[in-house]
C-alpha cells in the first residue's frame, strides 16, 4: 500500500509542473521557432530539362548532342550504359 501511495504522489507531483507562458517578447524578437508553419522556405530553382519530343531524357554520345547547359554523361539515378544530357549548373 505504502508503495503505490508513493506512486500516486509522485505521477501527481510531476504532472502537475507549470509550464512557461508564451511572452510578447518571443513574438517580438522573430527567433522563436514554434512549429510548421515558421518554418523558413529556401529560394528553390527550377531546373531545366533537356528532353526529346516524348519528354524523355536525350540521349547522346557527346556533349553537341546536348541543350545549352548540358553535358553528355552517366546519369547517377538511370542506366548505367545508356548516356543521357545531364544538367552541369552552368548556363
Amino acid at each position: 500500500m505504502r508503495y503505490v501511495s508513493s506512486m500516486i504522489l509522485l505521477l501527481v507531483a510531476c504532472s502537475s509542473g507549470q509550464r512557461p507562458a508564451d511572452s510578447a517578447n518571443d513574438e517580438a524578437s522573430g527567433d522563436e521557432w514554434k512549429g510548421a508553419e515558421n518554418i523558413q522556405q529556401e529560394t528553390v530553382t527550377e531546373v531545366p530539362t533537356c528532353v526529346d519530343e516524348n519528354n524523355e531524357p536525350i540521349q547522346c554520345e557527346d556533349n553537341s548532342e546536348c541543350c545549352e547547359g548540358f553535358e553528355c554523361g552517366y546519369d547517377p539515378e538511370g542506366s548505367e550504359r545508356i548516356k543521357t544530357c545531364l544538367w552541369t549548373g552552368k548556363k
